[in-house]
């Protein structure tokens, strides 16, 4: 009876849940045009329903639109209700039943923890029964093997097996001591029996396995080289960069000789008379003129100003027809920035290492020592000369592409490490490498240096990068020095590249020159305050008898190129002093370039 009036229940809300959600009853009221218009709401996505509110606002009966959703929001509430009567005898009935589920599967896991306990007894009994079996098995086994023989054959068997775990550890030259024990002392013993001659077949290939696995080792530690080397070298460049001071920079330097030059040169200070002469002046004596000794700074800056204007005056009769060249301000912040561009990249790593700490030079030492007992100590020597210069070849032959000063860097770390463990190994193993194949290895690698840097950086048209390829060799070459290898050639290749520096920087300058003169309107500069007057004698140092007490405004006896020009000719001087420095030049030398 429940269940006929339960079932019709559900057939009636069925019908009528089916019914709501497919048509409702309309509104009296409610036109065609607002049923269209809730039709629309009902259906169409989110993003179109601001095109229906605009459309039933368009038509201006929005009050009786709103009574109308509001009934059809009325009667959607109602079918609701009638879904909700008619589902909830099943949630009632559900939970009953999942109530009764839950009793009776208390009682299937209590039946279930019962059987297990049992099972977990037996099977701990059936446990114990079986390892004493075995146990007693395995007595039974070697009691009876060690009666028959292993008792005779024991030392020749715990030595074969020394030798084979001497193998799997690669304890080459262990396990060749072993194996001679073997072959001249326990062997012997045991001759009658028939395991000895298979042991001895097994041990006879042990000489050539040890070997081969010497080489194999030894190939190993090369290609360790090959990929550790450019960390080696840049570990050993950042320490000869440290030891050289090429981490300080020019500012820090620069202040350091100052505080030095105060701590050693007396307190004086230097003042400019109503005539233009130099006066000093002491903090106990007052002032004093400048004495004749003390005018040897105005005479080398009078020189310098006749040199300047004769270079001037030649540059511009030459005419030269180039590019425009860099501002001058980015050129000093570059240069500037020019001694640590190189060192930042050594001193970003955090490498504390050592070439030792990089690569294991155990398997050289054992290849000598396993070479030496085998009796083919020249063998491995020759060998072992062949690789290293086969792997120095590959070294010292640069990458295809080279378009950064990283490449450059990274090509001469390299070479750098390569030669730091030649030296390492030279100094170890004296008798494996000699110093005259030393030397052959580093004048073919300084062959190919200096043809790869004239070839891939000889015709570079940019001065910064020049000057930075400048300092990168040097810091080559100073490590390289400090490993004992002679950089003669290095110097000469520098030298060669100052040329050019001085050829590249001089075109520059024309250039500048020339711009300059063709914007000078040739009129003398005429300053309005002191402040203009202090700023063009900060630039040009010029001094004239009085000049100071002459009223405003004032006119220096040059016009702006004079200015620029000494400026310009200051810096040009200034870089290429820059390039010449730590280039073992000596004096004469530079100034006959500067001269140039």
């Amino acid at each position: 009876m429940d269940g006929s009036s339960v079932a019709s229940t559900k057939d009636t809300a069925g019908e009528s849940s089916d019914t709501a959600s497919t048509s409702y009853q309309p509104f009296p009221e409610m036109s065609a045009e607002q049923e269209f218009f809730l039709y629309e709401l009902e259906t169409t996505d989110s993003g179109s329903i601001g095109l229906v509110l605009r459309a039933i606002y368009d038509c201006g009966d929005v009050r009786k639109f709103s009574r109308a959703l509001e009934h059809r929001i009325h009667q959607y509430d109602k079918n609701i209700q009638k879904v909700c009567s008619f589902h909830y005898q099943g949630f009632v009935d559900s939970m009953k039943e999942l109530l009764l589920l839950k009793e009776r599967c208390s009682d299937i896991k209590h039946d279930a923890a019962a059987i297990d306990a049992q099972i977990q007894a037996a099977s701990e009994d059936l446990s114990k029964k079986s390892e004493e079996i075995v146990k007693y098995r395995k007595l039974v086994k070697n009691a009876t093997t060690a009666i028959d023989q292993i008792s005779v054959c024991l030392p020749v068997l715990e030595n074969y097996a020394k030798l084979q775990e001497l193998m799997q550890l690669k304890k080459y030259y262990q396990a060749l001591k072993v194996l001679e024990e073997l072959e001249h002392t326990h062997l012997a013993l045991v001759e009658k029996y028939r395991f000895t001659q298979i042991l001895g077949k097994t041990m006879s290939p042990v000489r050539n396995e040890i070997k081969a696995k010497a080489y194999s080792e030894f190939k190993d530690f090369l290609e360790n080289v090959k990929k550790v080397a450019c960390r080696i070298g840049r570990h050993a460049s950042k320490c000869t960069a440290e030891q050289h001071s090429f981490g300080v920079s020019e500012m820090e330097r620069a202040r350091r000789l100052q505080q030095e030059a105060k701590q050693k040169c007396p307190d004086v200070e230097i003042a400019v008379s109503a005539d233009g002469r130099l006066l000093r002046k002491n903090t106990s004596n007052g002032a004093a003129a400048v004495t004749a000794s003390d005018s040897v700074d105005q005479l080398i800056f009078s020189k310098f100003i006749c040199s300047c204007q004769l270079m001037i005056y030649d540059v511009i009769k030459r005419q030269l027809a180039i590019s425009v060249p860099k501002f001058e301000d980015q050129r000093i912040d570059n240069e500037r920035s020019l001694t640590n561009c190189i060192i930042v990249y050594y001193l970003q790593d955090d490498e504390k290492v050592s070439a030792q700490d990089l690569i294991d030079f155990t398997p050289v030492h054992r290849c000598c020592q396993i070479f030496n007992v085998l009796g083919a100590k020249e063998e491995f020597d020759v060998y072992y000369r062949q690789q290293r210069k086969d792997q120095c070849d590959l070294v010292i032959e640069p990458p295809p592409k080279m378009n950064s000063l990283k490449h450059y860097v990274d090509y001469l770390d390299e070479i750098i490490g390569f030669f730091v463990v030649e030296d390492h190994i030279i100094i170890t193993e004296p008798t494996l490498v000699t110093s005259s194949h030393k030397d052959q290895l580093w004048e073919s690698a300084l062959k190919k240096i200096i043809h790869t840097m004239n070839s891939r950086f000889g015709g570079c048209p940019d001065v910064e990068m020049m000057l930075r390829m400048k300092k990168v060799i040097l810091l080559f070459a100073l490590t390289m020095k400090s490993y004992g290898y002679g950089i003669a050639p290095l110097y000469s290749l520098l030298q060669n590249f100052r040329d050019q520096y001085n050829e590249i920087l001089m075109t520059e300058y024309c250039a500048q020159f020339e711009r300059d003169l063709e914007k000078d309107n040739y009129a003398p500069i005429s300053v309005e305050n002191d402040e203009q007057f202090r700023a063009i004698i900060k630039d040009f140092p010029f001094y004239k008898r009085s000049m100071e007490q002459e009223p405003f405004p004032r006119k220096f006896p040059y016009s702006r190129f004079v200015v620029s020009a000494y400026l310009k000719a200051k810096m040009y001087l200034q870089g290429c002093l820059k390039f010449m420095e730590h280039l073992q030049l000596t004096q004469s030398e530079m100034d006959d370039t500067v001269r140039r």
